[in-house]
């Protein structure tokens, strides 16, 4: 009798977008974005084991979460299980230790889904390439295909179902800024169509040369950030607290609602997150982590 696979345990890295340009709304209502985005050293955990049936097991530090047909986790196995080829029963037994948060920019929902897409492309013995993971992936979230690619830095296009993976990744410890609150992508999304964003041409900091921390800021930008500001008055006054300090310029991810400065060296990130969280209250807690 064949002995089932062993349980399969992976981690599922945030991210940072250091540049996300809007380049205008698409014909199937999405909108077509160009963004360089880098993995982050800040890990969700994923175990995957055979079973006879799908479940969906949480452990959770994040307020919203649900194990039901909502989580992405679930959606990926289901979504691969019924791709053309596959065709077989959703049977996996799943746990989610999550840490990192949601609703905040940093990708987390997606990166779990890739990473169970992944893991059950193993598990299943399904061993498909990382372009047709993207395929499904691309059915489940815009920013689930970016995931699938191991690189750790990458450029993003269209609704982000593109992925060009880079050669090289910025060396940058990263201060994120987390606060208490999320913001909602289509709200942020629906605000950007009612505000003029500046057009970006030729734009692309990803080309150049390595450079350091200081240097990599003044050619950062979010189109969102303005229009999410807009809508969450508190993060406009959180950006209005930290952008500058010591020198420093603080950048949203995503759609938001997290921030991020970039530093050279981890000691650096940790006095400006100790100036920051002092300037800020405690109403934000700060996550100091190395770019992948």
């Amino acid at each position: 009798m064949p002995k089932d696979p062993a349980p399969i345990t992976v981690q599922a890295p945030a991210k940072i977008n250091l540049t996300l340009a809007v380049l205008g709304r698409r014909s199937d209502g999405f909108h077509e974005i160009e963004s360089w985005v880098v993995k982050l050293a800040w890990y969700d955990r994923l175990t995957i084991a055979p079973a006879r049936e799908l479940s969906l097991r949480l452990d959770s530090e994040a307020n919203g979460l649900a194990a039901d047909d909502t989580n992405l986790v679930l959606r990926a196995a289901r979504a691969l299980a019924l791709a053309e080829e596959a065709n077989r029963p959703p049977e996996a037994a799943i746990a989610l230790e999550k840490h990192i948060p949601i609703g905040a920019g940093l990708g987390g929902g997606s990166s779990d889904a890739a990473a169970a897409l992944r893991s059950l492309n193993e598990l299943w013995g399904l061993h498909w390439g990382i372009e047709r993971l993207q395929a499904v992936a691309a059915r489940i979230g815009s920013d689930v295909p970016l995931f699938v690619d191991p690189a750790p830095a990458v450029v993003i296009r269209g609704r982000g179902e593109r992925v060009e993976p880079l050669s090289t990744s910025p060396r940058c410890w990263v201060a994120v800024v987390v606060p208490a609150y999320s913001i909602s992508t289509a709200d942020v999304y629906r605000a950007v169509d009612a505000r003029e964003v500046p057009r970006r041409t030729g734009a692309q900091p990803w080309a150049e040369p390595s450079r350091s921390a200081a240097q990599l800021q003044s050619g950062l930008f979010n189109d969102l950030q303005e229009a999410a500001m807009a809508i969450e008055p508190r993060l406009a006054g959180l950006i209005a607290r930290l952008d500058g300090l010591d020198g420093r310029r603080v950048h949203m991810t995503g759609s938001g609602s997290c921030l991020f400065a970039l530093f050279a060296d981890r000691s650096e990130a940790r006095m400006w997150a100790h100036a920051a969280q002092t300037a800020a209250g405690q109403s934000i807690r700060i996550e100091v982590v190395e770019m992948l």
